[in-house]
C-alpha cells in the first residue's frame, strides 16, 4: 500500500466499498485501531501473516499481537503520530503468530478519520531470510578465504578507493580499518623489488588495458616476507564502461618456500653428483695408473721365477708360492685394468662365430695355476659354435670359473656347461661352495660389492662380477645366479648361437 493509500484512508475520503477493495488488494497486513488501540478491521492479509481468523483478531488490544520487546516501540509511533496527524516512522518490529513463530515486520502508524490508528505492517520475513542468506554467505567466503589462503579486492578507479576482503587483511597482517585503503597504500605493502610490475598490472587492469597474473612479494609490518599469487582485471559496467579494477590475491608463502628448498636440495644434489662423478674418474684414473704400473714388476717376478725352475730342487719348493700369488696379482691386475677399460667406455666387441668347447678349455689351461688341482667338468655338445667376441667371452669365463675356484674347497668339483634357451644358448658355471643369501644375489654384480663376512678372508678386487656383467651386457646378453646357502651356486649368462646373425 502506497502512502496516499494511507493518507487517504485516514482522511476518511474512500467509500466503505472502497476501503474494503484497498484493503483486501493490500499485500501488507492493515489494521484500524480504535482510540484504546483495539483492532476494528484488518484485511485479508493480516490474517495470512498472523494466521488468525477475522473474529478472534477484532477487539483484540494492537500490542498483544506484538512481542513484549517491541511494544515501547509501538507506543512511542502511537504518540508521535498522535502529535504529528501524520505516518511519522517505520520501525522494524515483530508479530507473534497464532502458532508462535514470529514474523518481523516494518510498521507504518498514521492517526484515521474520527479517532484511532492505521496501522500497516510489512512483512519482513523474505527480507529477514536473504539478509540471513546473505550473512552466511559471506561468512561461508570469508571462511573459503581462511582455508584457502585467498583474498579479494575492488578498486574504485574514480575515487582511487581500495577495498578488501578479510582475507586480504589476514594475507598481508593488517588490522582492519588501521587506515584509509589505496593503491598507493596496497603499493606500499609489496616488496620494492616487485612493486613496479604490480603497479603496472594494476594501472593496466584500471584502464581497461588487460588482465594479469603473476606471482610476487609482500613486506609485512613485522618485516617477514611473503609471496602471493595475484590475478587483477578490469571492472565494468552494464554498458561495457570500465568502473575500476577487481582482484585476487592468495597466499603461496609456503608453497615458494618450498619450491626454493626444493631447488637448493636439487643444486646440492647436483653438485654432489658432480663431485661423485669427479672422485670416480679420479678414481678410475687411480686404478688404471697403480695397474699398469704393477704389470711390469709382476712380468718381471714371473719370468726369473720360471728361470729359476730346476735349477735346484729346494728351488722349486720355494718358487711355487711365489709363481702362484704372483699369477694371482697378475689376474688381479688385469681384472683392474680390464674393469678401468670398461668404465671408461673404451671396450668395444667384435663378435663372430666361435667353438665353445675350445675356448672353455683355452679359459681353463690359463686358470690352472689358480684351481689348485679342482676338476673342472665340461659338459659342452662337441662342435658348438656362439656369436661372441673370443677375449670378451674368454674375459667372462676366467672371471667365473676363477670365482668358482676361489670359492669352494679341493675336492668339489667346477662344472661348465651349455644348454639352448630362448633364442640362443645359456652358459652355465656351477660350484659347490657355500653359496649366496638371497639378498644379496642381485648386488653381487655391483663393483666393488664383496659379501659380508664370508669374503673377507678371500683375496680380490670385488669387481669380477662386474666386469661380467658389462661384457655379458655388450654381447646383448644378461647375467643372473641361482644359489642357496650351503647349496652352491650357479652363474648363467645368454648368448646368440653362432654362425652369423
Amino acid at each position: 500500500m502506497t502512502p496516499t493509500d494511507v493518507n487517504s484512508l485516514a482522511a476518511g475520503t474512500v467509500a466503505e466499498a472502497e476501503v474494503v477493495a484497498i484493503l483486501d488488494a493490500a499485500a501488507d497486513a492493515m489494521f484500524r485501531l480504535d482510540a484504546a488501540g483495539r483492532v476494528t478491521r484488518c484485511n485479508r492479509s493480516a490474517r495470512r501473516i498472523l494466521g488468525h481468523g477475522t473474529q478472534e483478531l477484532l477487539g483484540q488490544p494492537f500490542r498483544a499481537l506484538l512481542l513484549p520487546a517491541g511494544r515501547p516501540a509501538f507506543d512511542a509511533l502511537i504518540a508521535q503520530a498522535g502529535h504529528a496527524g501524520r505516518v511519522d516512522d517505520y520501525s522494524r518490529i515483530s508479530l507473534r503468530r497464532s502458532d508462535g513463530q514470529v514474523v518481523p515486520v516494518a510498521l507504518t502508524v498514521t492517526p484515521a478519520g474520527g479517532a484511532g490508528w492505521w496501522a500497516v505492517a510489512r512483512d519482513l520475513t523474505e527480507q529477514a531470510d536473504a539478509q540471513r542468506t546473505l550473512a552466511e554467505s559471506e561468512q561461508r567466503v570469508r571462511r573459503g578465504e581462511v582455508l584457502a589462503a585467498t583474498g579479494s579486492f575492488v578498486v574504485d578507479g574514480a575515487a582511487g578507493v581500495v577495498q578488501w576482503s578479510t582475507g586480504m587483511y589476514l594475507i598481508f597482517d593488517v588490522v582492519p580499518g588501521a587506515s584509509q585503503l589505496s593503491v598507493p597504500a596496497h603499493l606500499d605493502l609489496v616488496h620494492p623489488d616487485d612493486r613496479a610490475e604490480v603497479r603496472s598490472a594494476v594501472q593496466d587492469a584500471l584502464a581497461g588495458v588487460r588482465a594479469a597474473e603473476l606471482d610476487h612479494r609482500i613486506v609485512r609490518p613485522d618485516g617477514e616476507i611473503g609471496w602471493v599469487f595475484l590475478a587483477v582485471e578490469p571492472a565494468h559496467d552494464a554498458a561495457g564502461a570500465v568502473l575500476g579494477a577487481r582482484g585476487v590475491c592468495q597466499d603461496v608463502t609456503a608453497r615458494k618456500q618450498a619450491d626454493i628448498a626444493v631447488r637448493a636440495a636439487l643444486e646440492r644434489e647436483r653438485s654432489a653428483s658432480h663431485e661423485l662423478r669427479r672422485l670416480d674418474r679420479a678414481k678410475e684414473e687411480f686404478l688404471a695408473t697403480v695397474s699398469h704400473e704393477l704389470r711390469t714388476p709382476l712380468t718381471a717376478i714371473l719370468g726369473f721365477a720360471s728361470l729359476l725352475r730346476g735349477t735346484a730342487a729346494e728351488h722349486d719348493q720355494l718358487l711355487e708360492p711365489i709363481e702362484r700369488n704372483a699369477s694371482d696379482m697378475a689376474q688381479m691386475v688385469e681384472r683392474l685394468l680390464d674393469y678401468s677399460r670398461l668404465e671408461a667406455g673404451g671396450v668395444t666387441i667384435e663378435p663372430r662365430s666361435i667353438d665353445l668347447g675350445e675356448l672353455i678349455a683355452g679359459s681353463v689351461r690359463q686358470l690352472s695355476a689358480s684351481l689348485g688341482g679342482r676338476p673342472v667338468d665340461v659338459v659342452i655338445p662337441a662342435g658348438q659354435q656362439v656369436w661372441a667376441d673370443p677375449e670378451a667371452l674368454e674375459r667372462i669365463l676366467v672371471n667365473l670359473v676363477g670365482n668358482a675356484a676361489k670359492y669352494s674347497e679341493r675336492p668339489a668339483a667346477i662344472t661348465v656347461a651349455a644348454q639352448p634357451g630362448g633364442q640362443g644358448i645359456i652358459i652355465s658355471v656351477a660350484d659347490e661352495g657355500p653359496g649366496i643369501d638371497e639378498e644379496h644375489q642381485m648386488r653381487i654384480f655391483e663393483r666393488f660389492f664383496r659379501i659380508p663376512g664370508a669374503t673377507r678372508a678371500k683375496r680380490g678386487t670385488g669387481v669380477g662380477l662386474a666386469i661380467v656383467r658389462q661384457y655379458v651386457e655388450l654381447h646383448g646378453g644378461m647375467v643372473w645366479v641361482d644359489s642357496e646357502p650351503g647349496k652352491g651356486s650357479t652363474f648363467r649368462f645368454d648368448l646368440a648361437i653362432g654362425g652369423g646373425q
